[in-house]
């Protein structure tokens, strides 16, 4: 979340990202499968997240961007059975949201027009899925031979669908399932995009 402060420059704006896991989550033991980045430039950012990692494990770096700018960047992992690697599809496409709009912003001074949006969108996208391809193309020794996907993930699947990741039948980024949501605010200009069916909303 983006919240303008006073006269809404940069340096006051506070930005925000919290990701917790919900009351079904909680309740059947299930891990967090959403991921979510909020970056404050030429201050540091600080992701906060549960997963693998412990809760309220917070991590700094310095970024360093021109135009001074906020971002808040949200993925929501699919969550079902097929989903089952959400979770790091979540944070595979916050972390490609993250690196694509710092990069963006690096070659931006003013508002950028629909055709640029729609280009870092594809660039995400394309960071994205090289991601998932390089996460998948770690194998593992079964009985069923070297596969991506471990047993105790398909066992929650039904027998048609397990048979069809396995046999690579069915696109394996369907595991990774997510939306994605994120919003750019700057000194002269701001944008927000989502991908998926999440929505991005402005008040």
């Amino acid at each position: 979340m983006i919240r303008p402060m006073t006269n809404g420059k940069p340096d006051n704006i506070r930005v925000f990202a919290v990701s917790v896991p919900g009351y079904n989550h909680e309740k059947t033991d299930k891990e967090c499968q959403d991921y979510s980045i909020a970056v404050r430039s030429e201050k540091k950012f600080y992701e906060y997240f549960i997963g693998e990692q412990s809760k309220g494990e917070r991590k700094s770096q310095g970024l360093r961007i021109k135009p001074q700018c906020c971002i808040a960047i949200v993925a929501d992992g699919h969550g079902g059975d097929e989903f089952f690697r959400s979770s790091t599809g979540a944070k595979f496409a916050a972390e490609s949201a993250r690196n694509c709009i710092n990069d963006f912003l690096k070659k931006k001074n003013k508002r950028p027009l629909k055709t640029e949006v729609f280009q870092l969108i594809k660039s995400i996208l394309k960071t994205w899925n090289e991601k998932v391809q390089t996460d998948f193309g770690k194998k593992v020794q079964t009985d069923f031979g070297n596969i991506s996907f471990k047993i105790p993930e398909l066992k929650p699947l039904s027998g048609e669908i397990s048979a069809k990741y396995l046999a690579g039948e069915k696109d394996h980024r369907h595991a990774y399932g997510t939306t994605l949501i994120a919003a750019v605010k700057c000194d002269t200009f701001w944008f927000g995009f989502h991908i998926g069916d999440g929505k991005c909303t402005v008040l």
